[in-house]
């Protein structure tokens, strides 16, 4: 397999913009036994507290003003709306840290999941 090394991508068209790659993800547990599932430049994770984690990258991102999407599965039907939430402030270049439990009127209650994603973008 080849590797290409290039400082920037853009796009093909007139005028296209910068591509920005996926820096980092990261699929993983936090019940019972926390562990990652499969993930991509991240080093390991961190059982904060019930529903709260921390991601550590495995090489920092340049900048602290990056973008995290992240996603929370749920099994249960009827169950309150599922809540994720990532990054605390400030921001760090180097771990991004997420919280996970059930939103409700008047208030989130956190607690730990089966299922959670995450995908870093940015320079």
């Amino acid at each position: 397999m080849s590797t290409v090394k290039v400082d920037d991508i853009q796009e093909a068209t007139s005028g296209g913009g910068k591509v920005f790659p996926i820096r980092a993800w990261c699929f993983w547990n936090t019940t019972s036994t926390q562990f990652i599932r499969d993930s991509f430049a991240v080093s390991s994770i961190i059982d904060e507290t019930t529903g709260t984690t921390s991601i550590n990258l495995e090489n920092a991102i340049a900048v602290t003003h990056y973008t995290v999407c992240d996603t929370l599965q749920s099994y249960f039907l009827g169950e309150p709306q599922p809540y994720i939430k990532s990054n605390s402030t400030p921001m760090s270049t180097a771990v991004v840290r997420t919280a996970t439990g059930t939103e409700y009127e008047g208030g989130t209650s956190y607690s730990d999941r089966d299922a959670i994603s995450m995908q870093v973008y940015g320079q």
